[in-house]
C-alpha cells in the first residue's frame, strides 16, 4: 500500500479514499501513483481558484494526465474526494451542463397558473421553510381574484379543528376560498381533515370556485393522501445579508425615518440594528460556528426593536443616549428572549454591542467590516462627501472599498432622501456574504459548505433501494449482494471486538493497583469503575446484536425493525441506532468510530495493568464531567479544601502526551482536545488565528490545575468544551446540555475575548472523521 505522498495537502482519510476508490473503480485504478509522483500538478488541480474560493469551477477544471479526458460524472468524484466543499456547487454545474440550466434555477411557480390548475377537492399545499411565509402571497392573489372578501383564514393549532371543518362546509357551498394555516400545528386533527378531502371528491354538491390552501412544515406525520392528491409549492426566504437588508428596507418609510426628534441618531442606529438582524439571520447558517441552536427570528423582532428604538431616542435628554438600556432590551428580552443556550447568548450580545454602540452614531462611515465593504452610509451635511474619517477606517484596504461603495450612490445634501441613498448603498453590497461579516474566519465558510456536502449526500444515500449490489464482482464475475457484503462486515467487526472487562475482575485489577479494599479506593478509581461498566454494557450489545443479525440474514430468526435498522447502517457505514443508544457522544462514521472505541479500550487497559496514566485522554470517558469533578474531589480531600470553592485553573504546556515523563505537581494533565476556530501559538503561549484550510488543530496538553474561588484573567478568553462539534445536547438534571463539558480559560494576547466569541471558538473532544 502506497504511503500518503504529502499530509499538507491531503488528510490520511483523503489518501484512504483515493485508495478505496482505485480498488472500485477500474479506470482510476492507477490513480494513487499518478497522486504521489505528479503531486504537485494534484496540488495545483485542487486548489482554491482565486483568494475568495469563487471563480472557474472545480467542474471545469481537467484533471492531471492520464485523467484529462475522464467523464464528467468522473469528475465530481474527484472533487468529492479532494475539495468536498464544492460538491454541490458542481454537481448543479454539472445537471445544467449535462440535463439543463432549468435542473440548477428553481423555477418560480405562478399561483394565478396553479390555481387554474387546480380543482375542489385538489388543494394547493405550501410547504413552509424557515423564516418564509406564503400568507401575504396569497392574500394579494385573492385580491388581485376579487377574492379578498371570500377568503377564510384560520390558523390551525388546540380547539381549532372544529372550526376549520364548519369553515370548509360554509365555504364548499358558497363558492368561498379557504386557507388552513400552520396545519403541522393539529397533529390530532390531521386524520379528519384527510376524511374531509375524501369525501370532497366525490361530493357533487361542491361549488366550482371553492378552493382549499393549505400550510405547513414538513413533518413525518402529515398524510401521504393529502400530499398525493395536492398540489405542492414551496418559498425559501432571501438568502444573504442584501437580501435581508432590502427586504427590511422595503417596509420603512421615509416618514418613519425622518419623523424621530433625533432623525440623525435614528437613522444611523436604525441601519445598526436591521444589519445586526439580517447578520444574526445569516450566521444560522453556519451552525454550531453561527449558533449552537438554530434560533427561529423574524420580523417581529425587529418591529418591537425599532419601536424600543425610537422611543429611548425619543424621550432620553437630547445629550444622551442610553446604550446600556438599549443592548438589555434589545439583546436580553426581545432577541434574548428566545436564547436558550448560555454560550449563544453571550454571542448574541458580543454581536450587538458591535452595532449598538456611541461609535456608530458619532462617526462618519462607521464600519460595520474590517473590510471596509459595509459601513453606515450616513454622513453630516458639512461632510456629505466620498471622504471617509480616518477614525472609522482603520485601514487603507476599507478607506478605498468605501469611497468606491459612496461613489456609486447618490450622496444626499438633505435627510429628505435618506431612505433612498440607504436603499441605493445596499444595492451596492455583494450577493455574497464573506464570513468576517459576521466575525467569522473564512474558514467557517469552507466548514459549511462541507457540512452541506454531508447533507446532500446523505439524503441521496436514504434514497438508495435495498437490494442492489454492493462493491467489487467475484472472481467468476458475480456481482456481490448487500447480504453477503454485511455478513462479511459482522464477521470482520466481530473479530476485533475487545473483549469484556469481566465485573469480578474489575475489583480484582483494581484492588491489585489501589489496595485491598474496594472502599478505600482513589475517586478517580471508582470513576474508573463505571467507566468499565459502560463499555462492558456496549461490547456485549455489539456483540449479541452482530450474532442475532447473521441469524436474521440467514433466515434462522425474524428479521426485526431494529436489525432492519442494523442491516441499513452496517451497509451505509453508520452507527447503527441500538448501539448509538448505548455508545459515548459521536459523530464519526462506523469505520472511525469502530477504530476509536479500540482505542478508548486500549487506555483503559493501560490504566488498568499498569498505573494512573501520566496524562488522561478526556475523550476516552462516557461521563468526562464525572471524571473532573473526581479530579476535585480527589484534591479536596488530600488538602482539606472546600470542594464548593475549587474551580480549575489552566495552564497549556508546550510538549505532547508521548513526551511525558511523570504527573503534574498539582491537578491533572488532559490532552486529545482539539481547537475549531482558532489556533494554539506556542511562540506567543497565545490563541492565533486559523490557517487557511486548517478547520481543527491539536492542543498541546493542558493542566487542568484546582485552585481556591479561581477567577480568570481579563486577557483571558472563557472557551467552551464540547464533546462533539455540533455543540448541541440536551438539558440534563443539572441545567446543563450534555454535550456541554466545562469553560476552559485560555490566554488571548492579540485580539480581545470578544474576537474569539464572535469566531465562535470552541474545544471539543474528538474529530467528525
Amino acid at each position: 500500500m502506497l504511503p500518503n505522498p504529502d499530509s499538507s495537502f491531503l488528510t490520511d482519510q483523503q489518501w484512504g479514499a483515493i485508495l478505496q476508490f482505485a480498488q472500485t473503480h477500474k479506470e482510476f485504478d492507477k490513480l494513487p501513483a499518478s497522486v504521489s509522483s505528479k503531486t504537485a500538478e494534484w496540488q495545483e488541480y485542487a486548489k482554491d481558484p482565486d483568494a475568495s474560493g469563487e471563480g472557474e469551477p472545480f467542474y471545469v477544471r481537467r484533471p492531471p494526465k492520464p485523467y484529462e479526458n475522464t467523464s464528467p460524472f468522473n469528475r465530481l468524484l474527484l472533487i468529492k474526494i479532494l475539495r468536498p466543499e464544492y460538491l454541490v456547487r458542481s454537481i448543479g454545474i454539472y445537471l445544467s451542463q449535462e440535463m439543463s440550466p432549468a435542473y440548477e434555477t428553481p423555477a418560480p411557480y405562478v399561483l394565478d397558473e396553479v390555481c387554474s390548475s387546480a380543482s375542489p377537492s385538489t388543494p394547493i399545499l405550501f410547504i413552509l421553510s424557515t423564516g418564509a411565509d406564503p400568507t401575504s402571497v396569497i392574500l394579494r392573489f385573492a385580491a388581485e381574484k376579487t377574492m379578498d372578501k371570500h377568503l377564510l383564514p384560520i390558523s390551525l393549532g388546540q380547539g381549532q379543528g372544529q372550526r376549520a371543518e364548519n369553515l370548509i362546509e360554509r365555504a364548499k357551498r358558497g363558492g368561498e376560498w379557504v386557507l388552513l394555516q400552520n396545519c403541522h400545528l393539529a397533529q390530532s386533527w390531521l386524520p379528519t381533515l384527510e376524511k374531509l378531502l375524501d369525501a370532497l371528491a366525490n361530493d357533487d354538491s361542491v361549488s366550482p370556485n371553492f378552493r382549499l390552501f393549505l400550510t405547513s412544515m414538513p413533518v413525518s406525520y402529515f398524510p401521504t393522501s393529502i400530499l398525493q392528491n395536492s398540489i405542492k409549492l414551496t418559498t425559501e426566504q432571501p438568502r444573504g445579508v442584501k437580501a435581508n437588508l432590502k427586504r427590511c428596507y422595503a417596509s420603512i418609510t421615509l416618514d418613519e425615518l425622518t419623523s424621530s426628534t433625533r432623525p440623525n441618531e435614528f437613522k444611523r442606529l436604525l441601519f445598526s440594528l436591521t444589519f445586526f438582524h439580517a447578520v444574526i439571520q445569516e450566521r444560522k447558517k453556519f451552525s454550531p460556528l453561527g449558533f449552537n441552536i438554530p434560533y427561529e427570528f423574524n420580523d417581529s423582532d425587529l418591529e418591537v426593536s425599532r419601536s424600543t428604538l425610537r422611543s429611548f431616542l425619543d424621550y432620553a435628554p437630547s445629550s444622551d443616549i442610553p446604550f446600556d438600556a438599549l443592548l438589555f432590551v434589545t439583546g436580553e428580552i426581545h432577541y434574548g428572549g428566545r436564547i436558550t443556550d448560555e454560550w449563544d447568548r453571550v454571542c448574541l450580545n458580543a454581536i450587538i454591542r458591535r452595532f449598538y454602540c456611541p461609535d456608530a452614531v458619532e462617526l462618519d462611515g462607521y464600519l460595520l467590516s474590517r473590510s471596509g465593504t459595509y459601513f453606515i452610509p450616513y454622513f453630516t451635511p458639512e461632510e456629505a462627501s466620498p471622504t471617509i474619517s480616518e477614525k472609522a477606517s482603520p485601514s487603507r484596504r476599507a478607506k478605498r472599498a468605501m469611497t468606491r461603495a459612496m461613489s456609486m450612490i447618490e450622496v444626499p445634501g438633505t435627510e429628505a432622501n435618506d431612505l433612498e441613498v440607504t436603499q441605493n448603498y445596499i444595492d451596492t453590497l455583494p450577493g455574497t456574504d464573506e464570513p468576517e461579516i459576521f466575525g467569522l474566519h473564512e474558514n467557517a465558510y469552507v466548514s459549511y459548505l462541507k457540512k452541506e456536502t454531508d447533507r446532500f449526500l446523505e439524503t441521496i444515500l436514504g434514497l438508495q433501494p435495498r437490494q442492489r449490489t454492493a462493491g467489487p464482482a467475484t472472481k467468476e464475475g458475480a456481482p456481490v449482494s448487500v447480504e453477503d457484503t454485511v455478513l462479511r462486515m459482522i464477521d470482520e467487526i466481530e473479530s476485533n471486538v475487545p473483549s469484556s472487562f469481566p465485573a469480578e475482575n474489575i475489583q480484582k485489577m483494581l484492588e491489585a493497583n489501589t489496595g485491598p479494599n474496594f472502599a478505600d479506593l482513589g475517586v478517580l478509581n471508582v470513576v474508573l469503575a463505571q467507566e468499565l461498566d459502560r463499555y462492558n454494557i456496549l461490547l456485549d450489545t455489539i456483540r449479541t446484536s452482530l450474532d442475532s443479525l447473521r441469524k436474521a440474514i440467514r433466515g434462522h430468526i425474524l428479521m426485526s425493525s431494529e436489525l432492519d435498522n442494523m442491516f441499513f447502517c452496517l451497509s451505509h457505514n453508520i452507527i447503527p441506532a441500538n448501539w448509538k443508544k448505548r455508545s459515548y457522544a459521536t459523530l464519526k462514521p462506523l469505520a472511525s468510530w469502530f477504530k476509536d472505541l479500540n482505542e478508548r479500550i486500549i487506555f483503559m487497559l493501560g490504566w488498568l495493568d499498569r498505573e494512573q496514566p501520566k496524562s488522561f485522554w478526556l475523550s476516552a470517558f462516557y461521563f468526562p464531567q464525572g471524571f473532573l469533578t473526581g479530579v476535585l474531589q480527589s484534591y479536596a480531600r488530600r488538602n482539606k479544601k472546600e470542594i464548593d470553592k475549587l474551580r480549575f485553573k489552566y495552564k497549556v504546556t508546550s510538549f505532547t502526551s508521548d513526551k511525558l515523563l511523570s504527573g503534574p505537581k498539582d491537578g491533572v494533565y488532559i490532552h486529545g482536545l482539539y481547537l475549531t476556530c482558532a489556533r494554539w501559538d506556542e511562540n506567543s503561549e497565545s490563541l492565533a488565528d486559523q490557517q487557511p484550510k486548517v478547520l481543527y488543530n491539536e492542543m498541546p496538553v493542558i493542566n487542568f490545575i484546582p485552585v481556591e474561588n479561581h477567577k480568570p484573567n481579563e486577557n483571558e478568553y472563557i472557551c467552551p468544551l464540547y464533546k462533539t462539534s455540533n455543540r448541541v445536547g440536551v438539558l440534563s438534571t443539572t441545567g446543563q446540555s450534555t454535550n456541554y463539558i466545562l469553560a476552559v480559560d485560555l490566554v488571548t494576547k492579540k485580539e480581545k475575548p470578544e474576537f474569539w466569541t464572535l469566531r465562535g471558538t470552541a474545544l471539543i473532544t474528538q474529530l467528525d472523521l
